[in-house]
């Protein structure tokens, strides 16, 4: 708010909308949602140095543990989501700590 410096009334009619925008960003990361996207098994490989990190902070709300497949430096995690533009920034961040295990085009 301290950085509104003018305020202006549109002309425009306010135009309401059927979308549920609580289902619409429910699939992914971010606010990229590509219509002919389906929703994917992604699954995570990730350095038992950084794993409370992303446990306390889930990369998304899907996020479970794959604990059979789990091993002393590594634990396996699970998303169902649609891959997009900023799901894949935000596995760039975590790119010391992180390996993409699924699908095989993601990672290639």
């Amino acid at each position: 708010m301290d950085r509104i410096v003018k305020l202006e009334h549109l002309s425009k009619p306010y135009i309401d909308t059927d979308i549920n925008f609580d289902e619409f960003f429910d699939d992914i990361v971010g606010v990229s949602n590509y219509k002919n996207t389906a929703v994917e098994k992604v699954v995570l490989k990730v350095s038992n140095k950084s794993i409370d990190y992303i446990r306390t902070k889930p990369l998304h709300w899907t996020q479970t543990e794959l604990k059979e497949l789990g091993t002393e430096n590594h634990t396996f995690i699970q998303l169902k989501l649609k891959v997009n533009t900023e799901l894949k920034m935000l596995l760039f961040s975590y790119s010391d700590a992180v390996e993409v295990v699924e699908p095989l085009w993601l990672v290639e």
